[in-house]
């Protein structure tokens, strides 16, 4: 290796502390983690080893020497460090908050209040989410209509949106994609044709261990089969991905549901298990001399790799490999949140909190306080050793994160997922 060839600063490795052979290489930039071999580490590029890992060391950019590096592939390294690695940009819009369900562990109601503004017209928010599309780079403008609320009790408002967008998109020569994350429960008949015509492509739905006691209506009547009637109804151009929430505990329950859900698998294009996220519990983590809060322990991390377990053993396609963003709405929507009142957001899981929208500070001030790139002093004060930020920090602050600061908890008590992630990783590289 040349003089002047290092690791690259947004490398972060440790050893693998089940084959001592290899280490774990966390890519902060592109939010991945790999298991590479001790021999390939610091080899110079070009000598030493295989072609393939050559050019995944390059792509990557584990290994920085100027001389080696050819413009072609700095600018594969803007597109992946900008979140545009097939070239999409995404927006996410909350259209309400009201819900047909009575969910048993949803909070949803004790973060926000009722709007104090009225609901903006729908061209002017087609207006904002148009400004934001046309300033990025991306030939595939998606936009992604989240919950918080349920997004069909507002078809004709997502539907006037979302085409609004579209139009402007086929005007500047760009694609489109709809995507919905919605309860399922009336996405048929006349509504399902509103968003089809709008260009509603994908669909996330949640299907619980203990569906019909927890996820009901709000007179208490069961939801799961009409969910998966609704679902066997849509159009095969729409892409279905499920989510299920889990506590810990309810691995014969969930297992019961795969049973079930068995006979849709061909319309489930990957199903995933994950824990409920309740308010931050007491259970501190001591970190030097520094406390956080922890979510998932022991027991919860036990459930949701017999859960993992139990989807492959199934047959289904599990999204959930090593989980190294928390947040996906926050990375792929390059921070562009906006509610149905006009404010925008740093992500979804501050919304509730009014001092995070766009209100007297621009888009921009908010993106200098939240850099998704890890600046935050607060941040840097927990979650660094000496300059070093801990190798399971997100690319962004992730939601589950952002629930202490919506809860009133504030910064001082930052939910550390390590042991998660580390338990992940482990339990996936012994399966590989």
């Amino acid at each position: 290796m040349t003089d002047n060839a290092q690791q690259a600063p947004w490398i972060v490795s440790e050893p693998d502390s089940t084959d001592k052979r290899f280490v774990i290489v966390h890519n902060t930039f592109t939010t991945k983690t790999f298991r590479l071999n001790k021999k390939e580490v610091g080899q110079p590029l070009g000598a030493g080893i295989s072609g393939k890992m050559r050019d995944f060391l390059l792509v990557e950019k584990l290994i920085v020497d100027p001389a080696q590096v050819t413009p072609m592939l700095e600018r594969r390294l803007f597109e992946i460090m900008n979140s545009y690695p097939s070239n999409a940009a995404d927006a996410v819009l909350m259209p309400t908050y009201d819900c047909q369900l009575n969910c048993e562990y949803c909070f949803n109601v004790n973060l926000r209040q009722a709007p104090s503004k009225k609901r903006l017209p729908p061209e002017k928010i087609a207006a904002k989410l148009i400004k934001f599309f046309k300033g990025t780079p991306a030939q595939m403008w998606r936009l992604r209509v989240t919950g918080g609320g349920e997004p069909t009790l507002e078809t004709d408002y997502v539907a006037r949106i979302a085409g609004l967008v579209r139009q402007e998109a086929e005007k500047q020569g760009r694609f489109y994609e709809l995507w919905m994350v919605s309860n399922g429960v009336d996405l048929k008949g006349a509504l399902l044709k509103k968003l089809l015509k709008a260009g509603l492509c994908l669909v996330q739905v949640t299907l619980d261990p203990d569906h019909d006691n927890k996820r009901v209506y709000k007179d208490g009547r069961p939801t799961l089969d009409i969910i998966l009637k609704n679902i066997m109804a849509l159009p095969p151009e729409v892409r279905v991905t499920g989510v299920s929430n889990v506590r810990r505990g309810e691995e014969a329950k969930f297992k019961k549901l795969l049973k079930k859900i068995r006979p849709y698998r061909h319309r489930l294009y990957d199903f995933s298990p994950g824990m409920v996220v309740t308010k931050l519990p007491e259970r501190v983590v001591e970190r030097g001399n520094k406390k956080m809060s922890r979510l998932n322990g022991p027991k919860e991390m036990d459930t949701m790799l017999a859960c993992f377990d139990a989807v492959d053993e199934a047959g289904f396609t599990r999204r959930n490999k090593l989980t190294r963003v928390t947040c996906e709405a926050f990375v792929n929507s390059e921070n562009f949140f906006i509610n149905f009142m006009g404010q925008t957001a740093i992500c979804p899981a501050l919304e509730a909190v009014p001092k995070y929208h766009e209100g007297s500070r621009s888009q921009e001030d908010l993106k200098k306080e939240f850099d998704y790139r890890v600046v935050n002093p607060q941040w840097k004060d927990h979650c660094y050793d000496d300059g070093v930020p801990c190798p399971y920090l997100p690319a962004c602050f992730g939601g589950c994160r952002m629930i202490s600061v919506s809860q009133g908890a504030g910064w001082g008590v930052i939910n550390c997922e390590r042991y998660c992630f580390d338990r992940i990783y482990q339990h996936e590289l012994s399966k590989a």
